[in-house]
């Protein structure tokens, strides 16, 4: 029988926070608006690339069916 897996080592994990990123010139809540500014942006920019990509795959799918039946005549 194996020996069960010892959890002990995660019992006093520190956890980082974006607290400790914060510059001593910076005003924290300006700090965590900008970060949320930013994350929000980039998740805006990842949503329209996304988008942008699942058009190219379906024109991209309807040109290869387009072909097929081409080549099947």
């Amino acid at each position: 029988m194996s020996k069960p897996f010892d959890y002990s080592k995660w019992d006093n994990i520190e956890l980082s926070d974006d607290e400790d990123d914060v510059h001593p010139n910076i005003d924290r809540e300006s700090w965590f608006r900008m970060k949320h500014r930013s994350r929000v942006e980039r998740e805006e920019r990842e949503d329209a690339d996304k988008k942008k990509i699942c058009l190219e795959v379906a024109a991209a799918e309807l040109r290869m069916k387009e072909i097929t039946k081409i080549l099947s005549q």
